[in-house]
């Protein structure tokens, strides 16, 4: 791990980010960052109903997307209440390694900064009929998760997308 001192375990609450990474490189974020206060985005459609149930096994703060008007006001709440949030920025449905501007909002809405995680594996295989092409680590592979310098965002305009981007590495 790289940059443990930005780990959502080493955070304090009135510092609490909204993490940023790609959804193919969420395999290994849930078992990892278990019951440590982390609001998650999820769909309840019924392919994503399992992924809503392990994550809040894991301990989890799902919450569901029903507008994204709802969901935002809820990632705000959870951000008061003290949670840290993390999002796939390419996600729900792609274009996969393209920045979505939900992060980017919350972060500016909030004043929070936005830390990117960096998550590499040796050895790994892709899902490749998935519009992500989702990686799934072998056992035993060595992996690396980097916690990026945080962004803070104050122009809105800026080019904050691109720096999120460009921390988060290839997808």
């Amino acid at each position: 791990m790289i940059n443990r001192e930005l780990a959502p375990a080493c955070m304090p609450s009135p510092r609490n980010p909204v993490y940023v990474g790609w959804h193919s490189k969420t395999f290994l974020f849930i078992p990892m960052y278990r019951n440590q206060k982390i609001g998650i985005l999820t769909l309840l459609d019924y392919k994503n109903r399992f992924y809503d149930s392990m994550s809040r096994f894991f301990g989890f703060q799902t919450v569901p997307v029903t507008s994204p008007q709802r969901a935002t006001l809820r990632l705000v709440q959870l951000l008061k209440e003290g949670s840290r949030i993390a999002l796939a920025v390419d996600g729900p449905y792609g274009p996969r390694g393209a920045v979505k501007p939900g992060a980017v909002y919350l972060a500016q809405k909030t004043g929070r900064p936005i830390v990117p995680m960096r998550i590499e594996v040796e050895k790994s295989f892709r899902l490749e009929w998935r519009w992500d092409k989702y990686e799934i680590p072998f056992p035993f592979t060595k992996a690396t998760i980097s916690f990026e310098k945080p962004i803070y965002v104050t122009d809105p305009s800026g080019d904050t997308e691109s720096k999120i981007k460009t921390a988060l590495g290839p997808c």
